[in-house]
């Protein structure tokens, strides 16, 4: 989703990666940096996707595909962390491999809903949209007490609105509003429902 904001939107956060954090961002990865309005390539931010920087370390294939039969912690978070670097390196095809990878591995993890989110963001900026809304909605059915449920369903409603499908966003857009009052995720549904609204 190398597309810089477009709606305006206040800036976003891009957080470190941990487990079930409490997150006031649709879009959480690790340290604060950026302005989402930026232009800056390598910058992804809001409706469009992703807010991300760059980073020079590669990623240890090895690592990633490793496959545990006896559940490791550390060797998840580790996995988990350079699957999450693949991603903000836009290296969207073999971010999606290495979640997926992840997921497969290790499904237990205090990691797997944020893999799973991640899996959804990362199709999302590739402008997959169908199957963004897929994985967004394996979240909600798989993970349904995670931190991420608010951002994946306001992800549905901008993938739905992108693939125009007004009526299918209106609505799952004013679920965030009416189920998540008073959040980031509900004010930026109400932002989108306003552009929706304008647009017709």
């Amino acid at each position: 989703e190398p597309i810089a904001n477009q709606d305006g939107s206040s800036p976003l956060k891009i957080v470190e990666p941990i487990a079930n954090q409490n997150s006031s961002s649709p879009l959480e990865v690790l340290e604060p940096i950026v302005n989402q309005n930026s232009l800056s390539p390598k910058i992804f931010s809001g409706e469009q996707g992703l807010i991300v920087e760059t980073d020079s370390e590669f990623i240890d294939k090895k690592v990633i595909n490793a496959e545990k039969k006896v559940f490791d912690p550390q060797n998840a978070e580790a996995v988990y962390q350079r699957a999450f670097n693949l991603l903000k390196k836009s290296q969207y095809d073999q971010a999606k491999k290495a979640f997926k990878n992840f997921l497969k591995n290790y499904p237990e993890s205090d990691y797997s809903d944020n893999a799973q989110y991640w899996l959804g963001e990362t199709n999302y900026v590739m402008q997959k949209y169908d199957i963004a809304i897929n994985e967004y909605q394996a979240l909600l059915s798989i993970f349904p007490n995670s931190k991420k449920v608010s951002h994946a369903l306001l992800k549905i409603g901008y993938s739905y609105a992108e693939l125009g499908n007004v009526s299918d966003a209106e609505k799952i857009l004013i679920e965030v509003v009416q189920e998540y009052p008073g959040t980031t995720a509900a004010r930026l549904a109400e932002e989108r429902l306003r552009k929706i609204s304008v647009g017709n």
